[in-house]
């Protein structure tokens, strides 16, 4: 069965509920939920955009790959952060930037 993006969705703007055990109707989520989510998502935006403008040098560490939870992945996530930071850093270095010691 192929799964369209739009009927994710709608299949997540409208769940479906179940009446005594039988599935009856798709329920919107109400306007204010939508509301509150978009005014996040914009809020976390503008907070990330802020933070950028206000430092003089701004680091992600490339954690998309680990969970909120991943504790024992903990030696990993040093190690990559790490690498990651020399990486950025040397390229600072490179461009005049970097105003730290070596």
């Amino acid at each position: 069965m192929f799964v369209s993006g739009a009927s994710s969705v709608v299949q997540g703007l409208f769940p479906p509920v179940v009446l005594d055990g039988e599935l009856d109707a798709f329920r919107a989520t109400d306007i204010g939920t939508v509301l509150q989510g978009a005014s996040e998502a914009v809020s976390m935006a503008n907070q990330k955009l802020t933070i950028q403008r206000m430092a003089d040098f701004y680091l992600r560490m490339p954690m998309d790959r680990f969970g909120m939870f991943a504790f024992g992945a903990l030696r990993q996530i040093e190690g990559i952060g790490y690498e990651h930071a020399r990486g950025e850093i040397a390229g600072w270095k490179s461009q005049g930037r970097w105003i730290g010691g070596e």
